[in-house]
């Protein structure tokens, strides 16, 4: 009886030995086990979710790729879908038995709406696959109209009109401090608002 295991982990069989002799019967029934000796990658987490993130600003998460065989293996490659900006093995690449070698996935949606993406991780024994999942959003600025009409303004007098801003997106918008520029600025002035005003979605 040989053992050649065809993959890591505990194998077991059952053995039937018949034989007979002048009129008598024998059975026999052995049980045959081993244990596989390899390499054998595993995650910890096969799903993991970012959660709502803003377009633009990168979101980082980690998983372990652990060894639950008996020789060691190398994580060879690393790559990311949709929204995925990269994904980076983090220190060394060769894995030994019980021990793990540490994934960073970077996530960097550039589209609103729902991330449905994975991860693919490559190693010399076998690939793995991290499902990602979330929701991007974003800020959107709107203004009622796109042009300021003073008016006629008598010289060496000053009018005011206001802007109203409004965030009609589904993430807090950040507005910089105006300013004036084109021709003419040296006329127009910010007389409020001259400061960063984050207005929530």
């Amino acid at each position: 009886v040989t053992f050649s295991p065809d993959q890591p982990g505990e194998r077991s069989t059952t053995v039937q030995v018949n034989a007979s002799s002048g009129g008598l019967t024998f059975n026999r029934t052995l049980t045959a086990f081993g244990f596989g000796s390899g390499p054998k990658p595993a995650v910890t987490a096969t799903n993991i979710s970012v959660g709502t993130v803003e377009i633009g600003a990168p979101v980082r998460r980690t998983v372990a790729v652990e060894n639950e065989g008996g020789e060691p293996f190398t994580v060879t490659e690393a790559s990311g879908g949709a929204a995925i900006d990269r994904v980076n093995v983090l220190g060394g690449n060769q894995t030994f038995p019980g021990g793990e070698t540490q994934v960073e996935i970077i996530v960097n949606a550039s589209a609103t709406g729902s991330i449905d993406s994975s991860a693919d991780i490559t190693t010399s024994a076998s690939d793995l696959t991290v499902n990602v999942t979330g929701t991007a959003v974003a800020p959107e600025l709107k203004t009622p109209f796109s042009d300021i009409d003073f008016g006629d303004t008598p010289v060496g007098s000053a009018s005011q009109q206001e802007i109203e801003l409004n965030n009609t997106g589904n993430a807090t918008l950040v507005v910089e401090q105006p300013s004036i520029t084109g021709d003419n600025a040296d006329s127009f002035r910010v007389l409020s608002g001259n400061q960063t005003l984050r207005i929530a979605a």
